[in-house]
């Protein structure tokens, strides 16, 4: 560690509040030689030299306390206490500034300050409300400040009086800011507890001297819940190790550490990570940015209020984010990579932004994380890169994400692209052209539709998807609301997938513009899911013109079979086998004429639904979707019966037959039979559907016997069948 530069006299109280940060050593201090013995043989103070066993310590003396409380204030003496080192062993040392607005001082020259676990070093005045601030610091020129004990920055009348520590230091103990104190001047590592509580600060560096803290295993930084904080400032480094903090939380109403350079000073303070440690860390104004942000640490990037210029913070290498980085605040925010990438494999957000104000990222990002843009965020840096690998980018209504300062176009190869409101004012905005090999894009949201708009040409290969949210009725009044809409200001070139995702039925005849752009589309969607499903009461169908793609909504029509038989049906216009294909979508088809062919060994049974009746063809109007049941049966079975009016008859007189078909059946014919020639005029005679019967008549011209038989054809579901052979004998006269 490298010498400490202590104060000068001129060094005043109502130093600005901040919080005190030490760092948490490990192992007992080492006592030095002591050349110079407390007694307290003549009371409490310092500057009494019978309390000394070797008089009153100077720059050159190894000073020990044992077992006793000693105070230095400012009225005790003019030039403040001195040692070479200093050894505090169940002790307390209370610096105090005086009643006269003297400086209460310890320097410690060229040694080491030691506080046992046993010991306290507290820093506070005496002054009342009535008196002006005096404050009170400890100076460790040049060797370190050993802290296993308790270091206090008190209250006191005038908690804003100063409170100062110069020294390289480690902290194995406690360092607890009740008052503002300043930590100047020194490297400062922390492996036990600094608290911070409500209203205070430690103040890392001054902007005159270099200082920093280390945040390592054992530490812990806290403000209890509070408004307390360590800030570092200009030339000011704080690292966070091994060390926790508390609160952790990615948005904690007040963070433990804010590294603030509001003023813009220069050169401007660094935040380091080195470990992995939950945290949560703010930075304001310009601060440069090193090493990687774990899981369960966030960095908030906090615009100035007042936004007197933006805060930038900058790292000079690639930065992974791991955990939750945050740009937000009031005013301008920004992050810079400088020659790498910005790795987001965590949660990255851009944001809100009140009025005209900006988030930026200035250099390279490839994000497999979560990427919320909720605000105007730029996406700047001359040739930068933006890139999508895995995970999700959603851009919130009405914000913009504007890569026009780069001139990138947003490569997505994977993961999903989301976001955009009901309007043409809170659509999602790339203002860029965005290149689509691997990725879901959604505009609005997975149960909800959406806008999204690309303010450049849209480019979507084989391994890409776009997600089209439908959610009832269709329509020009209803884009966004009834249905997403993917917008583009150039061409539109198509290839990939296209998925239909219905939330809530749309209207027969709706015409939905899934995608418009201001340039030319070219290509077809490679594949289309969610166009229908069956049993569904619509589908959709996609077309293609010279600068849209529309989905149009169609009803279906479903064909379903019933009975003991079997058999399929047909449709024309084509689109019903059934058989295999029982659902169909029909656009601009006023009437399906439907074709039922009984399987051999079945019957046709007549339909139900849309159609009705025992022809094997129906005619459905396709007016709405329509469901149709086709019957087919086994064949009834008939017998049938066959009679003579007169048996034996005469020659010259007239017969009649009569077939009767049990049971009686609706439709079909009887053949009339003499020795297998159809009798003259009876070929096909009609069975009486009430009774039955169908019946011939003959008359004989010579004797002689006939064999005479009947046989019904068979109709519907009645089977065919046969009379017995009945013989006619007719003689003469």
């Amino acid at each position: 560690m490298g010498a400490v530069l202590k104060p000068g006299r001129a060094w005043v109280a109502g130093l600005a509040a901040m919080i005190a940060v030490l760092a948490l050593g490990a192992g007992a201090a080492q006592a030095a030689t002591c050349t110079d013995n407390w007694t307290g043989a003549s009371g409490g103070s310092w500057y009494i030299m019978g309390n000394w066993s070797a008089g009153l310590p100077t720059n050159t003396s190894d000073v020990c306390i044992n077992n006793s409380t000693v105070n230095i204030d400012g009225d005790g003496g003019s030039g403040g206490a001195q040692a070479r080192s200093l050894t505090l062993t169940g002790s307390t040392l209370n610096i105090a500034g005086g009643t006269d607005s003297t400086l209460g001082s310890l320097d410690v020259a060229t040694g080491n300050a030691s506080v046992d676990s046993t010991s306290s070093i507290v820093l506070t005045e005496l002054c009342s409300t009535a008196c002006s601030a005096a404050g009170s610091s400890l100076t460790v020129e040049a060797g370190t400040l050993t802290n296993q004990g308790t270091i206090t920055s008190a209250a006191g009348t005038n908690s804003g009086s100063g409170r100062a520590i110069f020294a390289n230091a480690t902290n194995s103990g406690s360092v607890l800011v009740n008052a503002p104190l300043l930590w100047s001047g020194g490297a400062v590592e922390n492996q036990g507890m600094i608290s911070v509580p409500n209203g205070t600060v430690l103040t890392i560096g001054n902007g005159g001297n270099t200082a920093s803290l280390t945040n390592d295993s054992g530490g812990l930084i806290t403000n209890n819940g509070g408004s307390g904080d360590v800030s570092v400032g200009p030339k000011a480094t704080f690292t966070q190790g091994a060390g926790t903090m508390s609160p952790s939380s990615p948005n904690p109403a007040h963070p433990a550490v804010i590294v603030d350079n509001s003023g813009f000073g220069s050169p401007a303070p660094t935040l380091a990570y080195t470990g992995t440690a939950a945290s949560a860390i703010e930075a304001r104004g310009t601060v440069n940015l090193s090493g990687d942000l774990a899981a369960g640490q966030s960095l908030n990037i906090n615009g100035v209020a007042g936004c007197p210029s933006q805060t930038l913070v900058t790292a000079s290498a690639g930065f992974t984010n791991a955990g939750t980085l945050t740009l937000g605040g009031t005013c301008d925010s920004g992050l810079k990579i400088v020659g790498g990438t910005l790795i987001n494999s965590g949660t990255l957000t851009a944001a809100s932004t009140p009025g005209s104000i900006t988030r930026e990222i200035d250099g390279n990002l490839t994000n497999s994380g979560t990427f919320n843009v909720d605000g105007a965020t730029a996406f700047d840096g001359s040739g930068a890169t933006l890139t999508q690998t895995a995970g999700t980018t959603t851009i919130a209504p009405g914000a913009i994400l504007d890569t026009s300062g780069s001139g990138a176009t947003f490569q997505l190869q994977g993961g999903v692209l989301t976001g955009g409101g009901q309007t043409q004012a809170t659509a999602a905005i790339v203002n860029g052209s965005v290149s689509n090999t691997g990725a879901n894009i959604i505009p609005g949201s997975t149960s909800s539709p959406g806008l999204m708009t690309f303010d450049g040409s849209y480019a979507q290969a084989f391994g890409g998807k776009l997600t089209e949210v439908v959610d009832g009725a269709g329509g020009p009044s209803n884009v966004g609301t009834g249905y997403s809409q993917l917008g583009a200001t150039g061409s539109v070139s198509l290839s990939g997938t296209l998925a239909i995702a219905t939330v809530s039925n749309p209207n027969v005849g709706d015409l939905d513009t899934i995608l418009a752009t201001n340039g030319t589309v070219s290509g077809t969607f490679s594949t289309v899911t969610g166009a229908f499903t069956p049993g569904s009461s619509f589908g959709y169908r996609t077309s293609y013109g010279s600068n849209y793609a529309a989905l149009s909504v169609g009803p279906t029509l479903r064909v379903t079979k019933s009975g003991a038989g079997t058999g399929t049906v047909t449709s024309s216009p084509a689109g019903i086998s059934c058989g295999s294909t029982c659902f169909a979508l029909f656009f601009g088809v006023q009437n399906v004429t439907l074709t039922a062919h009984p399987a051999s060994g079945s019957v046709f049974a007549g339909w139900s639904g849309a159609c009705t009746g025992p022809s094997k063809t129906c005619q459905v109007s396709m007016t709405q979707a329509r469901t149709v049941t086709a019957k087919f049966s086994h064949p009834t079975t008939t017998t049938t019966k066959l009679s003579s009016s007169h048996n034996p008859s005469k020659v010259g007189r007239k017969v009649t037959y009569t077939a009767t078909v049990s049971p009686h059946p609706r439709g079909g014919t009887v053949r009339f039979t003499s020795g297998g020639t159809t009798i003259k005029g009876c070929g096909a005679v009609h069975v009486n559907g009430t009774t039955g019967r169908a019946t011939c008549s003959v008359t004989y011209h010579s004797t002689g016997a006939r064999r005479i038989r009947a046989t019904y054809s068979g109709a519907g579901i009645f089977a065919r069948s046969s009379s017995s052979t009945l013989t006619e004998r007719v003689r003469k006269r």
